[in-house]
């Protein structure tokens, strides 16, 4: 299902405006300070149907050492990409953003000095869907084959470079 987004674009046309507005007095009349120029500014708006989704998923899972939470969370990791692949999500739009191992530490009472207790390993990814109209479908997957964290969802264009040229045009007409 598309989502309908806004695009703005401020377009500043002081300089250009600038140029060909500005005057000034005679030298023999005027100095620095007696100047005048003339400045305009517009702004071009541009509205699109966004065409991609980015979206930041991953795992965190915990053992009682390293080794037992590295495997648990290598396992459910390698569900979700080989999940992406098989609906259509192209290799090179699945990108790892972030990879740690820590501790986990417990205090048992006030005073007293903290101990490890386990290991939390974190594998978050950064997954591009071309097809908007597949995003529940995606989610769906990568929480149901393990992920156990989505940072964020964000919707986009996948080339905004004519949109912002539209936008640049407007505001030329609107100054």
């Amino acid at each position: 299902m598309p989502f309908a987004s806004s695009y703005k674009l401020i377009f500043p046309a002081l300089a250009l405006a600038a140029t060909f507005l500005s005057f000034e007095a005679p030298a023999a009349l005027a100095d620095d300070s007696d100047k005048r120029t003339i400045s305009l500014s517009a702004t071009g708006a541009v509205k699109a149907t966004p065409d991609k989704v980015e979206i930041t998923t991953g795992v965190t899972a915990e053992g009682q050492t390293a080794r037992d939470a590295l495997t648990k969370n290598t396992e459910a990791m390698s569900k979700v990409v080989e999940g992406l692949k098989d609906a259509g999500i192209d290799p090179k739009d699945i990108q790892t953003t972030n990879f740690s191992v820590s501790p986990v530490y417990e205090q048992k009472k006030h005073g007293q000095a903290a101990f490890i207790t386990g290991y939390r390993v974190t594998n978050q990814v950064h997954i591009t869907v071309r097809d908007t109209d597949k995003l529940g479908e995606i989610l769906d997957k990568v929480v149901s084959l393990g992920a156990n964290q989505i940072g964020s969802i964000s919707f986009g264009v996948s080339e905004p470079e004519a949109l912002e040229d539209e936008a640049r045009k407007q505001a030329m007409r609107n100054a």
